[in-house]
């Protein structure tokens, strides 16, 4: 899965050295801030109205679209 993620980030953006680091922590930051979000509130931001997906969304694309800038 990892491996499949990378490819997709190295498809939208072909300079970004470290895809398969990427896609890793996006899952695993995934499931931890989910883990967070269920146990321990205070330590997130996502909620009710901030999902975990919508979290990752938009810092994969500030940080691929950064690297196209560069």
């Amino acid at each position: 899965m990892v491996k499949r993620f990378a490819e997709i980030i190295s498809n939208y953006n072909s300079s970004y050295k470290h895809p398969l680091a990427l896609a890793s922590t996006i899952i695993e930051g995934g499931l931890h801030q989910q883990f967070v979000k269920l146990h321990f509130k205070s330590l997130t931001n996502c909620d009710k109205n901030t999902s975990t997906a919508s979290f990752f969304i938009e810092l994969t694309l500030n940080v691929l679209l950064n690297e196209k800038e560069k």
